[in-house]
């Protein structure tokens, strides 16, 4: 249709163009109005407070807000030494990690670092050098609980001692030091 189409006689309305844009515009709206008149019979529904604003109506009451979640207990503030035996301070001033960040009976890789970061029970860490004994791949799988594996060629050790439970390997992991301070895993090295 086009403006010549569109003219007027004496005496009567202009009439409106009808294009594809205003109808399918009209049919739009007309759908929504139908998906939300249903829905605006169900208050506190998030759906229909959108549809609502979307529409220009009012929304229903604010949703609840939910509880907040429980803190995490704080971790001890002391600095502690923790596995091998001895005293032991921070040998870097960056941390490798967090406390929160190691589940428990599980461990993490940093392998930047070549450290395994093992937790065999709540709030006993202990670090073990994070390459393989038997080719030196990384030892990077955690899926087992209480078990660290080796992804190269399937080799397990245990998480609290090391120890080779199955091979190829045949030596155990060997423990490296850690330092906790503030909830924070630094490497360690023997105090003077």
């Amino acid at each position: 249709m086009s403006a010549a189409d569109n003219k007027e006689t004496p005496g009567q309305e202009p009439q409106e163009l009808l294009d594809r844009r205003s109808a399918l515009r009209n049919f739009s709206l007309v759908g929504l109005a139908a998906v939300a008149a249903p829905a605006a019979a169900a208050p506190k529904d998030p759906v229909t407070d959108l549809l609502n604003s979307l529409l220009g109506g009012g929304g229903s009451e604010p949703a609840p807000s939910e509880p907040a979640p429980t803190p995490a207990p704080k971790p001890p503030t002391e600095v502690k030494s923790v596995e091998p035996k001895g005293k032991y301070v921070k040998a870097s001033k960056e941390p490798m990690g967090s406390v929160e960040d190691i589940p428990v009976n599980s461990g993490v890789l940093y392998e930047a670092e070549q450290y395994v970061i093992a937790q065999p029970k709540a709030g006993h860490f202990v670090g073990y050098d994070a390459l393989c004994t038997h080719e030196g791949c990384p030892v990077d799988s955690f899926g087992t609980p209480g078990q660290m594996n080796c992804s190269c060629h399937g080799a397990k050790f245990n998480l609290a001692t090391g120890k080779v439970e199955d091979g190829p390997a045949k030596k155990p992991l060997p423990k490296k030091p850690i330092v906790i301070e503030n909830g924070k895993i630094y490497k360690a090295k023997k105090a003077k």
